[in-house]
């Protein structure tokens, strides 16, 4: 049985050069400023750096890393592995990067899994060493954690599929927060948005802004939409969706090549975060990977007694502030994935 695990996609997905990371990291994280507001959540893409970098490290500039921080969850959907009902954890004990290695907390994943078995495992090697949204999290998390010198973090990686019992899933959450201390935890959901076109069979598209204002309420806003300008018109609504007050910086509007709705709302604000999100991925089918993570979280938002255990606020929601896709698209044939940062905020 092996302890570390290996860093499989190194030197295909991300660099397997510490010099390179070093220098693509510095970019954006060394610009970091005791005005940028802080979070225990961030929401971060698992695409090749190649694809969405700059909105990685967008997110993590903003998790709320402090010298007391003792561990970091990175939690994020199964790729490879069909399951539900369950949350997996890694066996490993070291998570090696290009930029040295990350300490997996070993003892807590064994004593939380160990008191409830029935959901929460211990993920098989092959299945950890085979999953890549996390592993595109740790190289960035790693020279996060080093640039702010902080000792003795561990980290907490988890993967996680349909619950099929909100109740359910909230208590398995309490479970593993009565094991580790909230306040010096933090949380890194690992999720790209739509997936669209032929590899997906995923092909959302509206020619009229109007027959999608359920989720996209913008008065006399007229856009002609093609099949990119669709996707993303998709994504603003699973935003609007988890940012009910529009918590939504002006670069995603302008990356979406629609800066005329930055003053759009989502007409479907009634009910809960997570019950609304839920519709929405009902309604649209919208093949965003990591939804059961975003769910893991707006489970804690929806919970009186999680929220407080991390002083939310009950108008805690997403903030977005950066976006990317893999490339523009012009017929069926063809397919892109979107990129999308943000945290939560108060």
């Amino acid at each position: 049985m092996s302890t570390i695990r290996g860093s499989k996609l190194a030197g295909s997905w991300y660099s397997d050069s510490s010099n390179d990371l070093k220098r693509k990291f510095q970019k954006v994280l060394n610009n970091d400023n005791d005005n940028l507001e802080k979070s225990s959540f961030v929401l971060a893409p698992h695409a090749g750096h190649r694809f969405c970098l700059p909105q990685i490290l967008s997110s993590l500039k903003h998790l709320d890393l402090e010298s007391n921080t003792k561990s970091i969850i990175v939690i994020g959907p199964s790729h490879k592995v069909a399951f539900k009902n369950k949350i997996y954890l890694s066996p490993f004990k070291k998570l090696h990067t290009p930029l040295g290695d990350l300490s997996v907390d070993y003892e807590s994943i064994h004593k939380i899994s160990e008191s409830m078995p029935k959901y929460l495992n211990l993920a098989s090697e092959s299945m950890d060493q085979n999953e890549h949204c996390l592993e595109i999290i740790y190289p960035a998390l790693k020279y996060l954690v080093d640039l702010k010198q902080i000792q003795d973090v561990k980290i907490m990686p988890m993967i996680i599929s349909k619950f099929d019992s909100e109740s359910v899933l909230k208590n398995v959450i309490k479970h593993i927060f009565s094991t580790i201390n909230c306040e010096d935890t933090k949380v890194v959901i690992s999720s790209d948005f739509t997936h669209w076109g032929s590899p997906y069979n995923y092909y959302f598209q509206i020619d009229n802004i109007k027959k999608f204002n359920k989720y996209i309420t913008n008065d006399n806003v007229e856009i002609q939409l093609d099949i990119n300008k669709s996707i993303n018109l998709l994504n603003l609504a699973s935003m609007l969706v988890l940012s009910p007050n529009q918590k939504i910086d002006q670069t995603v509007y302008n990356k979406m090549e629609m800066p005329q709705l930055s003053n759009a709302y989502s007409a479907s604000k009634k009910g809960s975060i997570l019950h609304n999100f839920k519709s929405y991925l009902m309604d649209t089918e919208d093949t965003i990977c990591g939804m059961y993570p975003i769910i893991f979280v707006l489970s804690i938002l929806d919970d009186e007694e999680l929220r407080g255990m991390f002083k939310l606020s009950h108008q805690a929601s997403f903030q977005f502030i950066d976006y990317n896709y893999s490339k523009k698209v012009f017929h069926q044939d063809d397919y892109r994935v979107s990129y999308v940062s943000g945290y939560i905020s108060n």
